[in-house]
């Protein structure tokens, strides 16, 4: 009888260097992303696509709706330029890291929040304070109770109104009654409609016309301060060549007007509300605001909180076209965009700090 034999197993001779623990995204996500042959072609083609949105944004031109929009949305559409730095960092593409950074940083000069202009200490500032709101209401909205009864229950001290139908003026009496808000000014005109209640008096309310475009100017006399002059502001959508013209012209104009108030005998200072049908991004509203001006939404939530469109659940407000800026000699404690309850624009709303009158 045989005796089987058994053979040793043969094992592996030990490798003279460590098994390194596999990592996937060290040792796989990354060198396929790294040699991915598409990705190149992908990450050019998008940062020369958002290089273009950069373009349009420094320059500005303002002359068709199209570099209109563009400039509005830059926040949003540059965006993306920080995922795209991430995945050249990633594939080690330094043109591709070089270009990518430059547009993230751009966004991030582009979306910076206004700063404060000198004197002005928000909410340690001391002195009077007087609530605002403006709400554009939409000529075709059937439920202005909404909006309206959103603004009333924030007991505003002035409320400026916009888009004013004789149908909306109906409500608008009944929601501020005369005797919570004595003092008002009602034009209906459907969309060029203008309403202002206040609790303050008011004083020399004088209605003038920028570009065919109805705008209103008055003296307010809150107790304690001294009396501001206050504009209530409509412009033109920028939407066509010879809209987009009245547009530009408006905001010249308007900023010429808020110009010669601050500057009156008086030295009066200023505050504007209004839907401006234009953001930050705009060079015609930035000139407006950039010369010690304070544009109250960019001050307290950096001007990301959009104001417009607002009437569909599934499209958030993207743009702030919907503004309340104040001169020199005011300071704002608080801002906020509230709910559009039947309009497409959101109200804004801010609680400013006015200059003491003299007790003399």
């Amino acid at each position: 009888m045989s005796s089987t034999e058994t053979l040793p197993s043969r094992r592996p001779a030990p490798s003279s260097t460590p098994i390194r623990r596999r990592n996937l995204w060290y040792n796989d996500l990354m060198p396929r992303l790294a040699s991915s042959a598409p990705w190149a072609p992908v990450g050019y083609g998008l940062a020369l696509v958002l290089s273009g949105v950069a373009c349009v944004r420094a320059w500005r031109p303002e002359r068709s709706t199209v570099d209109v929009a563009v400039t509005a949305a830059t926040p949003w559409l540059l965006a993306p330029s920080w995922a795209l730095l991430a995945g050249a960092l990633a594939s080690r593409r330094r043109r591709l890291v070089l270009l990518a950074s430059a547009l993230a940083v751009y966004h991030a000069i582009c979306i910076r929040p206004q700063s404060r202009p000198v004197g002005d200490r928000g909410e340690l500032a001391e002195g009077p304070v007087v609530r605002v709101a403006f709400a554009n209401l939409l000529y075709g909205n059937r439920n202005v109770r909404g909006i309206l009864s959103e603004l009333a229950a924030g007991e505003h001290d002035i409320v400026g109104l916009a888009e004013v139908t004789e149908a909306h003026s109906i409500e608008i009496d009944a929601i501020f009654p005369t005797a919570d808000y004595p003092w008002r000014w009602c034009v209906p005109g459907g969309p060029q409609g203008l309403a202002l209640v206040s609790r303050a008096p008011l004083d020399e309310v004088s209605k003038w016309t920028s570009q065919g475009h109805p705008q209103l100017e008055v003296t307010v006399h809150a107790p304690g301060s001294l009396p501001f002059r206050l504009l209530v502001i409509h412009t033109w959508g920028p939407v066509g060549r010879r809209k987009i013209g009245s547009w530009r012209a408006q905001l010249a104009e308007i900023a010429e007007r808020a110009k010669r108030a601050s500057t009156s005998g008086d030295n009066s200072p200023v505050v504007m509300v209004g839907d401006f049908n234009a953001t930050r991004q705009h060079r015609s509203f930035d000139r407006l605001v950039g010369t010690g001006w304070s544009d109250a939404g960019a001050l307290c939530f950096g001007g990301w909180r959009g104001t417009w469109p607002a009437n569909r659940w599934w499209r958030p407000p993207l743009f702030r076209i919907d503004h309340i800026v104040t001169g020199p000699g005011i300071s704002v404690r608080t801002s906020r965009a509230g709910r559009a309850r039947g309009s497409d624009h959101r109200p804004v709303t801010a609680v400013l700090t006015l200059p003491a009158a003299s007790r003399d």
